[in-house]
């Protein structure tokens, strides 16, 4: 329960702009087994917004192309669909950018 809590509770620290208090908390259950592909959806969207934030865009790339195979599953999830969809659009974005 203290991985879902610590990947839930990281997007608090995301929406305040507090990206790196985001990495430390993700990365306090990166090694934990989580529970279900819901929650390892939630922690590589969750973990890819706040390396973004950070600036830490090739670390954010990594990981999303990594994790591309189980955001793919989600990406027409109701529950899911939204925040998968933010993901990809900022990666998207990022290409126009670079």
């Amino acid at each position: 329960l203290s991985g879902l809590l610590r990947v839930n509770g990281s997007v608090a620290y995301i929406k305040l702009g507090r990206f790196e208090e985001a990495i430390v908390c993700l990365n306090e259950v990166k090694n934990q087994k989580l529970l279900g592909k819901q929650v390892n959806l939630v922690y590589a969207i969750n973990m890819c917004m706040a390396l973004l934030g950070a600036g830490k865009v090739q670390e954010a790339t990594d990981l999303f192309e990594q994790s591309e195979g189980l955001l793919k599953q989600f990406r027409e999830d109701v529950q899911y669909r939204e925040a998968v969809n933010s993901l990809y659009y900022e990666f998207e974005r990022l290409k126009t950018i670079r």
